[in-house]
């Protein structure tokens, strides 16, 4: 279960900007080997570019000709780690309202976060069965057995 609100280092959180013609974009961004690039909401036709090959994709054909696929993906959110060092930029193609946000940083930095999500997540599942305990062991059909 990964359910963390992943943020940089400056808790910022980036929109793509509308080119026109439905192509979105995001600031080019440098990449280090020791990076990770979180995308929350891409649609099916959106991918990672190199920046050089960005201005040659005009279409969904040519942006999946050039798009790297993403490391891991679940639910809403696509992540891009241990790619080559480079500069890359995050397209969208779509006829619709765009909802996406990325976000960019370290990856020790984004895994130590994403740690705090699964602790918080195991706090609470334990917390719920202490409760479920408590009522079970609090119900007059308990006592009846165990005091007699």
């Amino acid at each position: 279960m990964y359910g963390v609100d992943i943020h940089d280092k400056n808790n910022t959180t980036y929109t793509l900007k509308s080119l026109g013609n439905g192509i979105y974009e995001s600031k080019e961004i440098s990449f280090k080997s020791s990076d990770i690039l979180t995308v929350k909401n891409p649609t099916s036709n959106s991918g990672l570019i190199p920046a050089s090959d960005a201005g040659k994709v005009t279409n969904i054909t040519t942006l999946n000709e050039f798009k790297i696929g993403s490391t891991t993906s679940f639910g809403i959110i696509k992540e891009y780690s241990k790619i080559p060092s480079g500069n890359y930029i995050f397209i969208e193609i779509t006829g619709g309202k765009v909802f996406t946000t990325y976000t960019f940083g370290s990856y020790s930095y984004l895994i130590d976060i994403a740690y705090l999500g699964y602790a918080s997540t195991v706090g609470i599942i334990i917390g719920v069965l202490t409760i479920a305990a408590g009522a079970l062991i609090d119900s007059p059909l308990w006592t009846r057995r165990h005091i007699n």
